[in-house]
């Protein structure tokens, strides 16, 4: 069967409208496949648990209220006609949505999707740490999520960066995800009067433990260093987060904290991967490694995976790897070598505009790009064809890498 293979649309995630970009492009995504059975693999994060304020009220009630936003009801309704129409649906668990396992979460996405209870058997679930084995065509394939380091980017989602988003719309940070080390060193330095309220909150609730957890997880620290603070301006900075210091206190007499929030800033901003002029990622050592033996073991010829945000390829030694990218917005920032005044302009505008849409995309330098896994058959069982594929509203299906691959053996 035809595959579509995309991820981390992050729904449920920030204020409203939130960080999803795609309602209308993956519309027009699913029209220009044409008719004809399509699976379409939703390859974790789909759903945003981390951000929602009540995620421990259960993950029925949770999973309720993210499926009564419009948008998000929308797509569940547009992703339901592919299924009534012939094809299938693989919904695999991420960090963010591993909640979907208990059977009341299912039950509402199931709900939201408008299925009768036969179509219901072709909607399977799959969590977030085995890797799901497809067969399009003679060929075979993974699909996986990548990163580690869940919980501890898990507990500086929940007690820092959720409320400088929600009380004091640090919004902006959350496009630098899934670097939830980056998105809180960027808040800080955007809002440290902020950040000094959230940690004095932390203290209030008796959470020191759990603060402790999270300075110790931005090893804040080596990361002044390593952004270039000197010695006064690592102390200023310090006193500005500090709880137990009052509001206002006159310890800034010479602009070191303004020099060093723009220091942070960018150090924070410059800590996303490399790309190439087509904006992909290079998928290499370590994680390309570990994706031949997984491919070995499982006798298949290509992966693709999700959890960077950032689309990537490689195809060497028999093996195709496709990294799928996000569906949310992405923050554009300057070049390394830009100007000082750039940079300030930069950071400035994140402290003017609190929230993240599409009508304030002009304030703060923001796209998205709608890139997916597209994977047909090949006649005769003659293998299937792979290409890493992008959605550009105005200009339809554009393919930025594609191969050939072998059937199974």
């Amino acid at each position: 069967m035809r595959t579509l293979i995309l991820s981390d649309l992050h729904l449920g995630c920030g204020p409203c409208p939130g960080i999803f970009a795609g309602s209308q492009a993956l519309g027009g995504l699913l029209s220009e496949l044409g008719a004809g059975p399509l699976r379409v693999v939703l390859n974790g994060d789909t759903f945003d648990y981390w951000a929602q304020v009540d995620h421990r009220d259960g993950a029925a009630r949770v999973t309720q209220a993210l499926l009564e936003d419009p948008v998000n009801a929308e797509l569940l309704t547009r992703l339901g006609e592919v299924v009534r129409a012939g094809g299938a649906l693989v919904v695999r668990g991420g960090e963010h949505d591993r909640d979907l396992v208990a059977a009341s979460a299912r039950a509402r996405v199931l709900a939201a999707l408008k299925l009768v209870e036969a179509q219901s058997a072709h909607v399977t679930w799959h969590r977030l740490l085995t890797p799901s084995v497809l067969d399009v065509g003679a060929a075979r394939l993974i699909v996986a999520r990548g990163g580690r380091g869940h919980e501890a980017a898990r507990r500086l989602a929940e007690l820092l960066l959720n409320p400088l988003r929600r009380q004091y719309g640090v919004g902006f940070a959350d496009l630098l995800r899934p670097d939830y080390v980056a998105s809180v060193l960027a808040a800080l330095a955007v809002n440290p009067t902020a950040a000094k309220l959230v940690l004095r909150q932390l203290a209030d609730v008796g959470w020191h433990r759990l603060r402790s957890d999270c300075e110790r997880a931005l090893r804040l620290t080596e990361t002044l260093a390593a952004a270039g603070l000197s010695a006064r301006e690592r102390e200023v900075f310090g006193l500005a987060l500090d709880p137990e210091v009052p509001l206002g206190d006159a310890f800034d007499s010479h602009g070191a904290l303004e020099l060093a929030r723009l220091k942070l800033f960018r150090h924070s901003l410059g800590r996303r991967p490399e790309t190439d002029a087509d904006g992909l990622r290079s998928i290499a050592g370590a994680e390309w490694h570990a994706l031949r033996a997984l491919a070995r073991r499982r006798h298949a010829s290509a992966a693709v995976i999700g959890h960077s945000h950032i689309a990537g390829w490689r195809s060497a030694d028999g093996l195709t790897v496709a990294d799928t990218g996000t569906w949310t917005w992405r923050v554009e920032t300057p070049e390394a070598s830009a100007s000082v005044a750039s940079w300030r302009e930069t950071m400035a505008s994140w402290q003017d505009v609190a929230r993240v849409g599409l009508s304030r995309a002009h304030a703060v330098a923001a796209r998205a790009r709608f890139t997916a896994a597209w994977i047909e058959p090949r006649p005769a069982g003659q293998g299937a064809h792979m290409a890493l594929v992008e959605w550009r509203p105005g200009h339809g299906l554009v393919v930025l890498r594609e191969q050939e691959l072998a059937r199974a053996h």
